[in-house]
């Protein structure tokens, strides 16, 4: 099984990996959201830009 390369993925994949990814720092685990490759590249955007508020409240939380 071979594996893609980060630049071979569609915007949209990229995306959801980085949302993915973002989640689970953010959170502790991954999403389960079986609806997320339903979204257009648009939206998850906007959920990426949403869970960026939510790690840089949490830094400066941490940092007092």
């Amino acid at each position: 099984m071979a594996l893609t390369k980060w630049e071979d993925l569609s915007e949209h994949e990229q995306l959801l990996g980085l949302y993915s990814d973002m989640y689970k720092d953010a959170y502790g685990v991954r999403p389960r959201g079986y609806w997320l490759p339903d979204l257009t590249v648009e939206q998850l955007k906007h959920l990426i830009d949403a869970l960026e508020q939510v790690i840089i409240e949490q830094i400066e939380e941490e940092r007092g």
